[in-house]
């Protein structure tokens, strides 16, 4: 069953709604990030968020993997 093309127009305008939010957000939180590491005079700005993102995603991969491991559900194809 095909559903109607007015809800496919609604829920696909939703989506790109959302995703254009999204995408708006992450410009501006990393404007105010970037302005808030210069006015603190840190130099390279840039490479500090890149190292900060860099650990954090390196932080939760490890905390996932450990869960799994403790969960028994582990998959040796997943690295």
């Amino acid at each position: 069953m095909q559903p109607h093309p007015a809800a496919r127009l609604a829920l696909a305008s939703l989506a790109a709604a959302l995703m254009a939010g999204a995408w708006m957000f992450s410009w501006w939180a990393d404007e105010k990030t970037e302005r808030a590491l210069r006015k603190l005079r840190l130099p390279f700005p840039r490479l500090w968020i890149g190292i900060a993102l860099g650990a954090t995603e390196f932080w939760s991969e490890t905390q996932r993997r450990a869960q799994r491991t403790v969960v028994g559900r582990g998959n040796e194809r997943d690295g």
